[in-house]
């Protein structure tokens, strides 16, 4: 098949989904007013249940009505859907994690930040009567605040991957980190996971954000240190970092928005880090698993009898990581080949790692056999940038590095891309942000 014909095909097919797709939006809190530490829950009414292509959710975070004013502090703050998993037992499963603006009401600053995120791996919790839960760390105590608006939209059709059910493996953990009274491992316990029996694919989704400063390495805040999750014998480590502060779209802020920190930006939402556990997991097994972090000490905190380091420090307080962790998991969907037969899915898109990148990300995606598949890379406009065929031998997961070029070598400008991944007549595609 030609490029054209290959850019063709792709925005027909988007056209055709476009056409044929119904968006319900859901309304839920509506300049709910923030300026206390503590919970806001209401129940709100869901379409009953169906499947989405996609669901989104709309956050607008802005300041009170005049006089009033923003809490011009950066605060952890939460959404979080509280579901019944058996008569009379809740447990809070967190979907949203964000950072309140620094202070954006200057002459100049944006008064209000917006943010999209995508909730599709939800929807099976996301239908008739949803009780939401809201949570802003700020201590204000008086007019001053936040006003809070969250919308939901859902995009009726057939997902990429079929989300079916969740285990929580850490509710709204508060650890203390670097302080010997309490280690890491007293708190992040082995949590042990059965695994549904249709199962196909499982991801696990941990929420975590570092908070305190003035502590050795300036934990947490500001210190890059790793975060482990153990799965049996196997293992997936990254750095809980944030280097791209600066490119926030909620900009600009006073103070020191743009600087790089543990998980997190002001006035950003913060990414779960994710882990796909398919080829680790086994349908109707029980698996032990436990997120760990990098051994550290914090001379700084206030029950160290000597409370100094090699550069002195003040006790400022305790160093803590704000964690929530979950697994997903997913079943095949049936399709369609060509001549109406059925067919169990194939592929199963786990995204691609760094997004925003520069210069060069990895797509992951796992295949349930034996396949051959072809990978496009896609400009804006649906001009084909990149393609890629490759031979699968065996199941698993698989991962390509898109190096920022074209099939002719030549360098991509900066922008977003569109990716897709193509076995006979399915496909999975997401989208990725290039920055120079």
């Amino acid at each position: 098949m030609t490029r054209a014909r290959i850019t063709l095909a792709v925005l027909v097919l988007l056209t055709a989904a476009v056409a044929t797709a119904e968006t319900i939006s859901v309304p839920t809190f509506n300049r709910e007013f923030f300026n206390w530490a503590n919970v806001h829950e209401a129940t709100f009414p869901f379409p009953e249940q169906q499947l989405y292509s996609e669901v989104t959710c709309t956050i607008v975070i802005g300041c009170p009505r005049s006089p009033a004013d923003c809490d011009p502090w950066d605060r952890l703050g939460w959404l979080r859907l509280k579901h019944e998993v058996s008569p009379g037992v809740f447990e809070d499963y967190e979907l949203v994690r964000f950072i309140t603006p620094y202070d954006i009401t200057f002459d100049g600053g944006p008064q209000y930040c917006v943010w999209e995120l995508d909730l599709t791996d939800y929807q099976f919790l996301l239908h008739d009567d949803v009780t939401l839960k809201m949570y802003i760390e700020t201590w204000m105590g008086n007019d001053n605040g936040w006003e809070m608006t969250v919308d939901f939209h859902m995009t009726t059709g057939v997902p990429e991957r079929e989300a079916f059910a969740i285990a929580q493996l850490y509710s709204g953990r508060n650890v203390r980190y670097g302080d010997p009274d309490q280690p890491v491992h007293e708190n992040l316990t082995v949590v042990p996971v059965t695994i549904p029996d249709e199962a196909t694919w499982a991801e696990a989704k941990i929420f975590a954000t570092g908070h305190g400063f003035y502590n050795t390495d300036n934990a947490a805040e500001f210190s890059n240190k790793w975060q482990r999750l153990r799965v049996g014998t196997e293992t997936a480590q990254h750095n809980l970092w944030r280097p791209d502060c600066e490119h926030n779209d909620c900009a600009p802020q006073l103070g020191t928005w743009q600087y790089d920190r543990a998980g997190w930006c002001p006035g950003d939402k913060a990414e779960p880090w994710t882990v796909d556990l398919s080829d680790w997991v086994t349908p109707g097994a029980t698996h032990d698993m436990v997120l760990e972090l990098q051994p550290y000490e914090n001379w700084c905190r206030p029950n160290n009898q000597d409370c100094v380091d090699s550069g002195g420090c003040e006790c400022a307080g305790h160093a803590s990581y704000h964690i929530m962790g979950q697994v997903v998991f997913y079943r095949q969907l049936t399709t369609e080949v060509g001549d109406g037969r059925p067919q169990d899915a194939v592929l199963h898109l786990v995204g691609n790692h760094p997004n925003p990148f520069n210069p060069q990300t990895t797509v992951q995606y796992h295949v349930a056999r034996a396949a051959s598949v072809t990978i496009n890379v896609f400009d804006a406009e649906g001009n084909l940038v990149r393609s890629v065929e490759r031979e699968h031998g065996a199941p698993g997961l698989q991962s390509w590095t898109w190096q920022g070029r074209s099939d002719t070598g030549q360098i991509a400008p900066s922008g977003i891309y569109l990716y897709e991944v193509r076995t006979g007549a399915e496909r999975v595609a997401g989208k990725m942000t290039l920055l120079k």
